[in-house]
């Protein structure tokens, strides 16, 4: 009893291994799906390293980065200006105003 006992579990063993495969792989099947279902109705978000979370946060963000361009180019203007006069007081005040743009260094407040 024991001996055919014995040769059963060794012949279903091999088809109890595929049928727990199988289950994992429908496991994981049903969650991928699931995942992706609730992205596609708003319920979950998934995000990608760098990317931002919402199209709201990407579209401030290229609109702040556009904004720092003008401020950045509109500073570049005044000093060039201030250094083709060769006025020292504009050239100073372009400075305080923005002297990141020009060393990295964040904008002093006028204190």
């Amino acid at each position: 009893m024991v001996g055919g006992f014995t040769w059963w579990l060794v012949a279903l063993l091999p088809v109890l291994l595929v049928l727990l495969w199988w289950r994992q792989v429908a496991l994981s099947v049903v969650l991928i799906c699931g995942v992706y279902g609730a992205a596609q109705h708003g319920l979950v978000e998934i995000q990608a390293p760098g990317m931002p979370a919402t199209v709201q946060q990407g579209i401030a963000e290229r609109q702040a980065a556009a904004r720092e361009r003008t401020r950045r180019y509109a500073c570049e203007r005044r000093a060039v200006a201030a250094l083709s006069r060769d006025d020292g007081k504009a050239l100073a005040r372009v400075h305080r105003e923005c002297g990141d743009v020009f060393t990295g260094d964040p904008v002093a407040d006028p204190e």
